[in-house]
Order: structure tokens, then sequence, then C-alpha cells
């Protein structure tokens, strides 16, 4: 039997540090750097997303899963409130800082003020995607964070109605339905010319919840799979096969070249916006388990140093901060989108924007966010309930709070 037990995943920090990385290079040197191997290897790093969407799936689905095992129902004004203590003080500084810096430039303030209620509201991907709003905030990255803001709000009832076994069975088929509707989406959009995608399918495609969301029901599904009783002998095979950690990395970087190192657009490739998606982010989803179930692997070893743990704690900031932080450096130097650069300069900025970004996210993590956390604990609906004296070994292995940087492991 695969014991579960309330144990830290510092790996799960340290991935998701490597990959707020990747995503700061894409924002810096990718379009002011000209097209070549380079050029392609920096934009590959889109399927970045998908990542964070299987590993957010699967955390929030087992903090979910193990409550609805410990009290038969899930506490949803409980998660909830922790939910908007965890993420809403860093988005809201963000759109604060984003519009003064916009105010102080002298941009126009009416824009900024029609566009407020779309990030309030997370739905900003849904106007960008289909291209109904002008938005002059240097905070497009919020379009994945509303996609996962809608999820949150969906799927903790969902799976309270339906249970584990049923919630299953939801995530799955909605993977597969996702995926065939997205295929059938593609083609509609681009009929007559299906291997060279318009700007519009590109960004409806890639952007939307209906076409996007697929990528956190695959870390769903593997949580439940995870959990499932009649697996645990499946599980302790896999826990105990050797090559799990090796191939946990080379196969999710194998699809990702398969499908997103193919020059540019391949975030909208026929290739990524049919099976693409599903692909790479179920092979994230195989990554997050060989993560979990071999936490002394040579990948988790290497994704647990210290400092890529750090980043990974502040890493929801540093999503939300570096573009206003790049805007900045970018201004001072006279660069902007579309004008090639040198690559010396491109770097320089590079390490000024990480930098920057990682300070000011952790001055904003330990003074600000830490402060919301603990106000929380003063709601009584948002403590949690003591759990029975016995308790089964699949109710003891979620963490204490849903912070995305908390995570369990394998015992």
């Amino acid at each position: 039997m695969l014991q579960k037990r309330h144990v830290y995943v510092p790996a799960f920090d340290g991935l998701r540090a490597c990959l707020i990385l990747w995503v700061v290079i894409i924002h810096v040197f990718l379009k002011v750097t000209p097209p070549g191997r380079l050029h392609y290897l920096i934009f590959s790093g889109w399927t970045t997303v998908d990542c964070f969407f299987a590993l957010s799936g699967f955390l929030i689905t087992w903090i979910l899963a193990e409550e609805l095992d410990r009290d038969g129902t899930i506490n949803l004004p409980r998660f909830y409130t922790n939910r908007f203590f965890r993420l809403s003080p860093a988005y809201i500084s963000a759109i604060a800082f984003t519009s003064l810096g916009q105010y102080l430039s002298h941009k126009p303030i009416i824009p900024i003020l029609w566009i407020l209620p779309v990030y309030l509201t997370y739905t900003l991907n849904i106007f960008a995607a289909n291209r109904l709003l002008y938005n002059p905030l240097p905070l497009n990255q919020a379009w994945s964070l509303s996609i996962e803001e809608q999820f949150y709000f969906c799927w903790p009832w969902l799976l309270r109605k339906l249970g584990l076994r049923n919630g299953l069975r939801f995530a799955i088929g909605a993977v597969i339905a996702i995926a065939i509707y997205r295929s059938g989406l593609y083609t509609w959009l681009n009929w007559g010319h299906f291997w060279v995608p318009s700007n519009f399918s590109v960004d409806r495609i890639y952007e939307c919840t209906d076409t996007r969301i697929d990528s956190i029901f695959a870390g769903c599904a593997l949580c439940l799979l995870v959990r499932r009783q009649s697996l645990q002998p499946f599980w302790e095979r896999l826990k105990a096969w050797r090559p799990l950690p090796t191939v946990g990395v080379l196969y999710p970087a194998f699809c990702v070249v398969l499908i997103a190192w193919r020059g540019d657009p391949s975030l909208g490739s026929w290739r990524a916006a049919t099976l693409g998606y599903t692909i790479v982010s179920t092979s994230m989803a195989v990554l997050v388990v060989s993560l979990y179930l071999q936490p002394q692997g040579w990948p988790s070893r290497l994704l647990s140093w210290k400092p890529l743990v750090f980043v990974g704690k502040i890493s929801y900031g540093l999503y939300l901060f570096h573009m206003a932080i790049r805007g900045i450096a970018f201004r001072q130097l006279h660069m902007m989108d579309g004008k090639l650069e040198p690559l010396w300069k491109t770097a320089l900025v590079f390490l000024f924007v990480w930098s920057a970004s990682v300070a000011v996210s952790a001055l904003h993590y330990y003074l600000v966010e830490q402060r919301f956390m603990a106000i929380r604990s003063r709601f009584k609906f948002a403590k949690r309930r003591s759990g029975p004296v016995t308790v089964s070994a699949e109710a003891q292995g979620a963490a204490a709070d849903a912070e995305p940087g908390k995570a369990v492991a394998t015992g």
C-alpha cells in the first residue's frame, strides 16, 4: 500500500523556479532577438504554462480530495477565503503598481479605468482572446491567472457534488472532450488554410478557458488516479521503478520539442492547437508524478536546491511583477518589442529584470502576503475541523492550506 503523509515537496517549488525563470527569459529576449535556433528555443517556453496548470490542478485537487475523504464534504467558504487571502494581495499590488506606472508615464487614464473591472473579475483571458478590449497595462500574463481563478471557482463545488470517483471520470472526460473540441474549433477558424493559422485563431485558442483548461484537468485527473485505492499496487511498482525520474524528465522534453520547437508561432500552430496542448500537459503530469513518487530521485534532488526552492516560493509574485520591471528597463534603454538588440545588451537587461523581480517579489511576499495569510486564520469558517482519531491513509496527505508553494509527497 502506498502510504501518504503530510510532507512538503521542495522539488515542486524548485520546478516553479525553473518555470518562472523561463517565463522571464521569454518576455525579455523573445521580441528583441532575431529569428533562429536561439529564438525558437526561447519561444518553446510557452509550454511552461501547461506545466504550471498541471501542477496547480494536482495540488488543489489533492487538498480538496483530502478534505472530502476526511470530512465527507468540502468547506467552500474556507476554500475561497484561503484562495482570496493567498492570491489577491500580490495580484492587486501588481494591478496598482502597473496602473500607477502608466499614470506617471502620462498615459491616458480612461483606458486604464476601463480595463480594471476586467482584471478584478478575472476575465482578462476572455477579452484578450477575442480582442474585445484594449489593454494598456503591462500585465498581459494575467490571462493564465484568470483561467486558474475560473477553475478555482468551479472545481471545488463540482468535486463536492460528484465525489472522487465521478470527479475522476469528469476530469479524464474533460481532457479528452476539450482536445476534440479544440481541434474542431481550430479547423473551423482556419478553414482553407489549416497549416497556416490566422492571428485571431492563435489568440482565441491559446488564451481562452474553453480551449486551455484541459491542462489543469490533466493535473486533477493525475491526483485522483494517485489517490485511487484500486491503483495503489501500480503506484507502488512505479515508485520502485528506478528509471522513473529520468523518464519523467525526458518524456516532457521530447513532447516540448515535438510540439513547440518548430518556429514562430508554435504556440498557435496546428500541432499545438489541436492535440498539442493536451500532449504537453499530460507529459508535464508525468514529470509531476515522478517528482511525487520518487522525492529522492536525481531531478528532485536538483530541484530541491535551496535557492531554487526560495525562488519557487515567491514565483507567484515574480510572475506578476516582472513585466512591469521589464517595461521600466526597456523604457530607460530605449528598447521596444520588434526592435532587434545586441545579445549582450539584452542579457544585461535580463539580469536586471530578474534580480529586481526577485527582490520586489521577496519583499512583497514577506511584508504583505504572509501578513494576509495570517489574517485568514481569524475567520472561523476558514479553520479546518479536527479529523477523527482514526484516519485512513487516503486522508493524510494534503497540505494545511492551499498555498501554491505547498504540496504533499509519498511516505
